[in-house]
């Protein structure tokens, strides 16, 4: 079964530009860019996506464009001359991720949030546990800090070092914001004031029967420490 055939459409709007041109995004991106980017990113995941919000029509795909960019738009960064961060994330190379990422958002895991507004405007440290064998969960959550937070955030994902081998993860990880977990990292990215997704179960998380999916399993201290070290909530 083609599993992109699941997506529906839905009503959404879109958010506000910020104070950041929209001439830094001076192009629409089209089905074909979704493709190509797709294509040299993870091949069938993203294709499948792509062709998820390729069915849910032209209208459908300018909103989700129109959230992304306006969203990605208001994010404050610090980066270089070339715009990117100290871990590789710029705002061009995540549109097409990110455009994946909010179709899955809106229209096919449909997901709804509560208690956004809990979360610190500095920086913080989310700990949360796994639910699944590929790491959306984590996606998840970081497009809904993108697109629910006011304003907009984008807390780092940290990516075990058994994923952050895998090229394909690897990749798309990034592209929204992933960065490799180790505790210089983290200490780095709360002493900027960001904010850290982290699933301290790590491996095992994703190893977890489906009778226990909803289960915390053994997991790693590691984040209380950073937490404390930088006295981060």
């Amino acid at each position: 079964m083609d599993s992109a055939r699941h997506l529906h459409a839905i009503e959404g709007g879109a958010a506000s530009a910020g104070r950041l041109k929209r001439a830094e995004f001076p192009q629409p991106l089209t089905l074909e860019d979704l493709r190509a980017g797709a294509a040299s990113r993870t091949g069938v995941l993203l294709d499948s996506v792509v062709r998820g919000i390729d069915e849910l029509g032209p209208r459908a795909l300018a909103d989700l464009q129109t959230e992304v960019d306006s969203t990605l738009l208001q994010l404050s960064l610090s980066v270089n001359e070339l715009g990117y961060d100290a871990w590789g994330f710029h705002k061009s190379e995540a549109r097409i991720p990110m455009l994946a990422a909010a179709g899955l958002y809106r229209h096919w895991f449909r997901v709804r949030v509560q208690g956004l507004e809990n979360l610190p405007q500095g920086r913080f440290v989310l700990a949360a546990n796994h639910g699944g064998h590929l790491p959306f969960d984590a996606a998840m959550l970081a497009t809904a800090c993108l697109l629910e937070g006011t304003p907009p955030r984008l807390p780092r994902m940290m990516i075990s070092a058994a994923l952050s081998a895998t090229a394909a993860v690897t990749s798309v990880a990034r592209s929204i914001g992933g960065v490799p977990f180790t505790p210089t990292n983290a200490r780095r990215l709360l002493r900027r004031d960001e904010g850290l997704i982290t699933f301290p179960e790590g491996l095992r998380g994703l190893s977890k029967p489906s009778s226990a999916k909803y289960r915390l399993g053994r997991f790693s201290p590691a984040f209380f420490r950073a937490a404390l070290e930088s006295d981060a909530p």
